[in-house]
């Protein structure tokens, strides 16, 4: 470690409205700040505000918002943002990615390309790069495949959350849990017997609607927004459709740092990957609708049902709500889960002794 306490450049979808990102932004703040305190944090962000404390001394730079502004060609754009993180690196002393679906090639290598560039900026800059409990998916070809090399290879550190995203990245990653895993939130005040449901609008189709309503009867429905609108899309448009099909008494709420949102609430079942680990901690049973590995491999740890998304249909769901509602989350798997998310917390504090 430095003589002076160290600055931290944090890299993550942070700054969009996301509860889950938000979560992580936390989550990786306190686990560094315990390490080393009187650290600095600069935070490259959309530009929204943050639901959770962080610790410390903390920039916000807005600097993700530069990509999204169309009035300038896009070789100006990159030429500012490679620029901004230029800067910013200045006088820093590492480059932490602190967890989510950082690395993925799902709508092109647009997003691994610009990783990999400050990657390479950062090293150039003399910081070191870490990764701390990141997802990885969506890794086809050689392009997505020599990118993701270049991040591996440039990081100091490097842990994902998952065992789809360790298969991907191969034996110099450390596999161990979510980095939300260290950092629990609130318990709900309050239980009771209503049903919570979310939605991921990039993976949503109204039969799927139609196949929730179908499922959840008469039951009273908690709505939960995880994504607000914002920076990017939010939650509400489409829980606004599904509401259409529900029959019970239904709420919305924002799922927030201080557990609220929970109260009242007997299972948890969707498509948001922190509403369910949300669920988890705070000993509710829960139904994964898996668009993505990270939904099926939480539900596996705690033994939960989970539907893929094909899969989902007002029957599949119905059964297993019902076989959900038999199950709580076994303490021991939120111990182990803990623990290993701790795992990767100790390799980078290892890393920075």
């Amino acid at each position: 470690m430095t003589a002076t306490a160290p600055t931290f450049v944090l890299q993550g979808y942070f700054g969009t409205g996301n509860f889950g990102d938000d979560w992580l932004l936390a989550a990786a703040g306190s686990a560094l700040a315990a390490a080393c305190p009187g650290a600095r944090f600069i935070v490259r962000d959309h530009g929204d505000a943050v639901a959770f404390p962080l610790p410390g001394s903390v920039a916000f730079s807005g600097s993700e918002r530069i990509l999204a502004r169309q009035s300038s060609s896009r070789p100006a754009r990159l030429w500012r943002y490679a620029a901004g993180a230029w800067q910013q690196f200045r006088g820093a002393h590492w480059l932490v990615f602190s967890g989510g679906t950082q690395f993925h090639a799902r709508h092109g290598h647009t997003s691994l390309a610009l990783n990999a560039l400050l990657c390479l900026l950062a090293r150039a800059r003399g910081l070191r790069v870490a990764v701390l409990g990141a997802g990885i998916a969506g890794i086809d070809g050689p392009v997505a495949r020599g990118l993701l090399a270049v991040i591996i290879r440039t990081a100091r550190v490097f842990v994902v959350r998952d065992s789809a995203s360790h298969a991907i990245a191969g034996p110099r990653a450390l596999l161990a849990a979510d980095l939300a895993f260290t950092a629990p939130l609130p318990a709900p005040r309050t239980g009771g017997t209503a049903l919570a449901l979310t939605v991921y609008p990039p993976a949503w189709h109204e039969a799927l609607g139609e196949a929730l309503g179908e499922a959840a009867g008469m039951r009273d429905i908690v709505l939960l927004t995880v994504q607000r609108g914002g920076a990017t899309t939010g939650d509400d448009p489409v829980l606004d459709r599904l509401t259409r099909h529900l029959s019970g008494t239904v709420t919305r709420r924002d799922l927030a740092g201080d557990g609220a949102a929970l109260d009242g609430v007997r299972l948890v079942c969707g498509m948001r990957f922190h509403a369910l680990l949300a669920a988890a901690q705070a000993g509710l049973p829960f139904v994964g609708i898996a668009h993505d590995p990270k939904i099926t491999d939480l539900c596996a740890r705690f033994s939960m049902p989970c539907l893929p998304l094909e899969g989902a249909t007002g029957g599949a769901i119905a059964q297993a709500l019902a076989d959900a509602e038999r199950r709580v989350p076994d303490p021991a798997a939120l111990a182990r889960c803990r623990e290993e998310a701790r795992r990767g917390v100790a390799a980078m504090h290892a890393a920075l002794a």
